[in-house]
């Protein structure tokens, strides 16, 4: 999902308005970002990538799930999706 990253920005990114160029259109992928989903394990992760997820960390903040109400909400919609059923993820 993530690998239309090249060098840190999404080639949906307006480098020079800094500023989403589909974000009414954005895929879900988009939407759940920074949860990343590995489908081998099941996991859930928070991406450092995020350069808000990295600075939050460094500052010694602690960060979960609930700090992303709306990327859990995509995320549920993607599984739900990908394997056709219903999905809820508990908080």
């Amino acid at each position: 999902m993530y690998r239309w990253l090249i060098k840190g920005y999404c080639p949906f990114y307006d480098r020079e308005n800094r500023a989403c160029t589909i974000h009414p259109m954005k895929p879900l992928a988009c939407k759940m970002y920074p949860l990343l989903y590995n489908p081998n394990t099941g996991e859930v992760l928070i991406s450092r990538e995020c350069r808000w997820v990295n600075d939050a960390l460094n500052s010694g903040e602690s960060l979960g799930l609930e700090n992303f109400p709306e990327e859990v909400k995509a995320l549920e919609e993607a599984l739900s999706r990908l394997y056709r059923v219903k999905v809820r993820i508990h908080r």
